[in-house]
This record gives C-alpha cells, sequence and structure tokens, in this order.
C-alpha cells in the first residue's frame, strides 16, 4: 500500500506511516448521522492512529494521530488489543475511568 499521510487534531499534515506494517483493529463504528468507521492502527514505530472512512462517494479516508486519552476511549468502546499490549499511560487512563 506504500505511505499514507497522518493529519493532526487541526487537520494539518503532521507525517506519514506504512498501513502494510501497521496492526489495525476495526470495530469502531461511529453512531453518528455520517455513519462514520473508526478503526485503531498502532504503526510500525508504535504511534496510534484513528482511522476515518465512510461509505459515501466523494469522501476521503484520514488517519489522525491518536491521543492517550482518544485510545483509551476507543479501547473502551470497541475493545481492541489487551490492556497489557498498551502502554502504562493509556492503562493508567483506562483504571482512572472505573466507576
Amino acid at each position: 500500500m506504500g505511505r499514507s499521510i497522518v493529519l493532526d487534531g487541526n487537520g494539518d499534515l503532521c507525517g506519514w506511516f506504512d498501513p502494510d506494517k501497521a496492526t489495525f483493529w476495526e470495530d469502531g463504528y461511529s453512531s453518528d448521522l455520517t455513519q462514520t468507521h473508526v478503526y485503531l492502527y498502532r504503526t510500525a514505530s508504535g504511534a496510534f492512529l484513528l482511522n476515518y472512512w465512510d461509505h459515501y462517494q466523494g469522501s476521503d479516508e484520514v488517519y489522525q494521530r491518536a491521543s492517550d486519552r482518544e485510545v483509551a476511549e476507543w479501547v473502551m468502546r470497541w475493545g481492541g488489543p489487551a490492556l497489557s499490549e498498551l502502554p502504562a499511560g493509556i492503562r493508567q487512563i483506562i483504571e482512572e475511568m472505573e466507576v
């Protein structure tokens, strides 16, 4: 597949990664009206990305760098990597989310 660009939270280019060398989990699905799918990627260098895409013609697939909080929320909603596979900071956020 080659290089795919990565955007920051403002939509600005902040890097690239090779999806073929990344691990991804595909169960995220937004319940908003756009019916956007949200996949979680971990790049070969260990960065976490959120991949947004939908079925609408003309819409762009977007890879966005994810904060630890965004990764924790995705994992809590959709599953994905085992807690033992996550960095300590993300595990701590998940533990703090317990009510």
